[in-house]
């Protein structure tokens, strides 16, 4: 089995949650699709970095969204407007098998590009994790 260090890990979101507790925040799935690490379901393998989680092993690799593309993985991080969680675009990345990446913007509609938007205007990736902090935590930059 690998070890937590040795897995590259992508967060869950609202259009692609938690394979084992179906959660849309807080718990990851392996890049490759093999593992889930949920905050929720408990199973017989415990983080071993002394935070709350577990390990499970998916038996038939769910993507989380983030497949096998053509030349090397992809992976697609939903950026959702605050106020309605509504995905107002798609940063997509593909990681090239010789090493670098290729990376575009689609629209929730699958298009190439902002359709005239530009990426200041966007929301900041992860502000709903954010917002949700208690007053006065640290925020790590």
């Amino acid at each position: 089995m690998p070890t937590q260090p040795e897995i590259d890990w992508v967060r869950v979101t609202r259009a692609h949650p938690c394979p084992v507790c179906g959660g849309p925040k807080w718990c990851s799935v392996s890049r490759d699709g093999a593992w889930a690490f949920c905050m929720s379901e408990r199973s017989d393998r415990p983080s071993k970095s002394g935070e709350r989680g577990w390990m499970h092993a998916l038996t038939a690799p769910g993507t989380n969204g983030h497949g096998r593309a053509r030349g090397g993985l992809l992976t697609r991080y939903e950026i959702e407007r605050p106020t309605d969680h509504a995905v107002v675009a798609v940063h997509v990345r593909r990681d090239l098998p010789e090493g670098g990446k290729d990376v575009w913007w689609e629209r929730p509609d699958g298009s190439r590009g902002l359709g005239g938007g530009r990426v200041e205007d966007l929301p900041l990736y992860g502000l709903d994790v954010l917002a949700e902090r208690a007053p006065g935590s640290p925020i790590v930059l």
